[in-house]
């Protein structure tokens, strides 16, 4: 059984590996590395109140040497690269390692082993942030969410039991990470962007090859019903700005 007074919680993260640009320059963008996931969680392993929890953090890729990975390898308790593992390993180690907690930072992802959760090395599995829907496996017992996220009415497609957040599941760590954007004086401002002050300003910034046409339609529909508004996205990659305007 499980020894000591501390609650102990796994975190398991993966990441993908892309090759963006010709020339077979591969660029990695790893959970537990340069990723919107840490760059919104970063310091919530630390944050845990290290009387009573103790953090492990389980990276399914490899280190990309990023200030974001080595913050949470230096945050946490345990980091543990698994990357080379399989998955019963993994979840032999999470046996090992008497977890209390498991948190499954992914879901149904690109890079995911869920197969690490189905062996059950946890006696309580967590699905939070990476994947806002239902898993609909029985070896996920809770999910972290709120009412928009997971309107109440939807509660009966959701296998697991619904932890609601009283306002957002979502976790954001600009505080830390870019505290630069609550500095009255050095703050970016609108001028900046060429973004009208009078504006209402929509914005997206998911990766472009993100957005089906149905989803751009809408989006111009939008635009124009809503008066001196605009809408803003990231030009990443570049090559979808063209097909983005083509559309449009």
């Amino acid at each position: 059984m499980f020894e000591g007074d501390k609650l102990k919680v796994g975190y398991v993260s993966s990441g993908e590996a892309k090759n963006l640009f010709k020339f077979f320059t591969i660029f990695f963008f790893i959970d537990f590395g340069n990723h919107p996931l840490s760059h919104l969680m970063k310091n919530v392993f630390g944050y845990h109140n290290k009387g009573s929890f103790e953090i492990y953090c389980y990276a399914l890729s490899p280190s990309d040497r990023s200030v974001w990975r080595r913050g949470i390898e230096e945050d946490c308790d345990v980091f543990r690269d698994v990357s080379d593992w399989k998955c019963d390993e993994v979840a032999k180690r999470i046996i090992n390692d008497q977890i209390h907690v498991l948190v499954n930072l992914n879901g149904y992802t690109k890079g995911a082993k869920n197969e690490i959760f189905a062996l059950r090395p946890a006696p309580i599995q967590i699905s939070l942030m990476g994947f806002c829907g239902t898993m609909g496996a029985d070896f996920v017992d809770y999910i972290v969410g709120d009412e928009v996220s997971i309107p109440p009415h939807m509660s009966p497609h959701f296998s697991e039991s619904i932890i609601r957040l009283p306002n957002s599941y979502f976790v954001t760590d600009h505080r830390q990470s870019a505290r630069y954007v609550l500095d009255h004086e050095d703050r970016p401002t609108r001028g900046d962007y060429n973004i009208p002050e009078d504006a209402f300003v929509f914005a997206n910034f998911s990766q472009n090859y993100k957005f089906s046409p149905n989803l751009i339609s809408s989006w111009v529909k939008i635009l124009k019903n809503v008066r001196n508004s605009i809408l803003w996205l990231l030009k990443f990659p570049p090559e979808g700005e063209d097909n983005l305007k083509a559309e449009v």
